[in-house]
């Protein structure tokens, strides 16, 4: 049988042979969704049923948790989920899982500055192209919700990280769009205004990077009665001094 395809960024989905298979209701889902970003370890009932059902299990939880799992077996494979223990598995397997290709790029992504810094744009690219919407996107609760941030914060990482490379690089002008989108979605963010200020001094529009300095400090004090901090601060002197750490390299 060959390897399974499985994807959390996005819906919740699991291929084999280039087939999506039908993974059944919301609930199979979230228990197929725990188990993965769990892969390998064993999870006991009492957890899967709150990831499920959360503070209203019905009274046949336990009985119904166990027809999901056989009707997920019944698609994956008879040998993919493994009961342990008083709980159960995602086999550790070899298969495709699109977080953990994710996570291994943006890993290779950091080992690479040092020595290979012209191929850490390109690799974080190829790790942000796996993410196909919102993560978990049809599985609702609190322990959806908070993975949810998680793997958000991941991209959002990546996506600063991706864009501090290509301006490492030399690359200006075509990120002052992708950082003013940024900016738009988390206006509260103060590394991709950091991050603005450099690409826009050194595409020579030293006025639009001091305002921005002060569009945010504004921000920030009328939103959280706080000051920009260390980063945004040491920047702003920067571009005030036209310090030679902003010339193009």
């Amino acid at each position: 049988m060959s390897p399974l395809v499985l994807q959390v960024l996005g819906p919740v989905r699991a291929f084999r042979d280039g087939i999506e298979l039908d993974l059944g209701s919301p609930q199979q889902r979230t228990l197929l969704a725990v188990l993965l970003l769990n892969r390998g370890m064993v999870i006991p009932l009492h957890n899967l049923i709150d990831a499920i059902w959360e503070d209203r299990p019905p009274q046949t939880a336990t009985g119904t948790l166990r027809t999901y799992v056989s009707r997920l077996r019944t698609v994956l494979g008879r040998r993919e989920i493994e009961s342990r223990a008083g709980g159960y598995a995602l086999r550790n397997g070899p298969g495709e899982f699109d977080l953990g290709t994710f996570q291994s790029l943006v890993e290779q992504a950091r080992a690479y500055r040092a020595t290979r810094p012209d191929a850490v744009p390109a690799l974080l690219q190829q790790a942000l192209s796996l993410v196909r919407g919102e993560p978990l996107t049809g599985i609702q609760g609190a322990w959806a919700q908070a993975r949810r941030t998680a793997i958000n914060e991941l991209r959002i990482s990546a996506e600063i990280e991706r864009i501090t490379a290509e301006l490492a690089c030399g690359r200006d002008e075509d990120l002052i769009a992708d950082l003013s989108h940024m900016i738009a979605e988390h206006p509260l963010r103060e590394r991709p205004r950091e991050l603005l200020m450099f690409a826009l001094q050194r595409s020579g529009r030293r006025a639009e990077a001091l305002e921005t300095f002060h569009q945010t400090r504004r921000l920030l004090v009328d939103r959280l009665g706080i000051d920009p901090g260390p980063g945004l601060q040491r920047m702003y002197q920067q571009v005030l001094s036209s310090a030679p750490v902003l010339t193009v390299p």
